[in-house]
């Protein structure tokens, strides 16, 4: 709740599928404030760490994997086929564990109506979601942060580091895949 730039957090895949086992970890979606993907990512992933509750595909720990913006809510551009069976279940599946407003709970299944096409069976609904009252000092250090941090160019900072990262990354694949 303190973490800057953040709309909503969703718990998906084997937590919601019903499907966990000792070794699974916890996936979570995560909607960031449009134009603030990088730096709200950067910055929570380093508490993430720093808490030692974020480690992918560690079991027991999140997994903070998907990652989007308000304005790119509509998952259906993601799909690997024109019916995408699995896309349209893991939406349809997705269970709130924090919003920053409640009338932003539902935005993700409003913006993905497409699923029921796909799942007839499917209603976009209010799901359960943790109803904890934000802590004030928590709620102003969160908007305090994004005072901060909100600069775009610091934004734009951080996304070129991480394209560097990408385009070194996707270079030493290929190099790999020449030996």
């Amino acid at each position: 709740k303190f973490l800057p730039f953040i709309k909503a957090v969703y718990v998906s895949n084997s937590v919601t599928f019903k499907s966990v086992h000792e070794k699974s970890d916890i996936d979570l979606f995560i909607i960031m404030e449009n134009d603030k993907l990088h730096i709200g990512r950067l910055i929570a992933k380093i508490v993430f760490r720093l808490l030692k509750i974020e480690w992918n595909h560690l079991p027991g720990k999140f997994c903070t994997g998907f990652w989007i913006t308000e304005q790119a809510m509509d998952l259906y551009p993601l799909s690997i086929f024109p019916i995408d069976l699995y896309l349209a279940y893991w939406v349809a599946h997705l269970q709130p564990i924090y919003a920053e407003a409640n009338d932003f709970i539902n935005k993700i299944y409003e913006e993905n109506k497409w699923v029921k096409v796909i799942i007839p069976a499917y209603a976009a609904r209010a799901q359960n979601i943790l109803n904890i009252q934000p802590v004030v000092w928590k709620t102003l250090i969160k908007k305090i942060l994004e005072k901060i941090l909100g600069a775009s160019f610091l934004n734009y900072f951080v996304w070129k580091i991480w394209k560097t990262k990408m385009q070194k990354f996707k270079k030493s694949l290929w190099k790999k895949g020449e030996n």
